[in-house]
């Protein structure tokens, strides 16, 4: 199951980076990197994002909160990806 959960009073970065490492080791240097990486991938996706990134993620609007979700599910880059009412919110 590679399904992503969020948690609301985390920052929308914390989110992402807690979701791309999944469970691997970190590191400082490690967190820096992702930190950068998943910035420059947010900020791709929605250059509005930029000023909720260190923001808790109960911040952002429903259909904000939607695209942080689908870029946590392609992380890994999925064969099939199910999406149910893909075009709401």
């Amino acid at each position: 199951n590679t399904h992503q959960a969020t948690i609301s009073e985390m920052t929308l970065i914390e989110n992402l980076i807690l979701g791309h490492l999944r469970g691997g080791k970190a590191s400082f240097n490690r967190l820096k990197h992702h930190y950068i990486t998943l910035r420059d991938k947010i900020l791709a996706l929605d250059p509005l994002l930029k000023e909720l990134l260190d923001k808790p993620l109960s911040a952002l609007s429903g259909g904000q909160k939607q695209k942080v979700a689908i870029l946590m599910a392609t992380f890994n880059a999925p064969s099939l990806l199910l999406l149910d009412e893909h075009g709401s919110a």
